[in-house]
């Protein structure tokens, strides 16, 4: 299983949504992103390289590419004390 970090952008103005899964592929990370409203960008990282960027395309469609991601993996969120 590999370990993979989804960086939901969320505009200029808000801070991006992390969400750290882990999974035989990284194909769970569309599912996780038909549950966020208002999303249409987001980076897709595994182990610490970054997979590429998903852009929404259409109600249904999801375009990846592996071009303009960022070159820092973002960091998961720390659990609550």
């Amino acid at each position: 299983m590999g370990r993979y970090i989804l960086r939901i952008d969320r505009g200029e103005k808000a801070q991006p949504k992390t969400i750290e899964f882990e999974g035989a592929d990284p194909h769970q990370a569309f599912a996780l992103l038909g549950r966020e409203r208002g999303v249409s960008s987001a980076s897709l990282w595994q182990d610490g390289a970054c997979l590429g960027t998903l852009r929404r395309k259409g109600e249904d469609f999801w375009e990846l590419s592996g071009q303009e991601a960022p070159s820092t993996e973002p960091s998961a969120p720390r659990p609550a004390s």
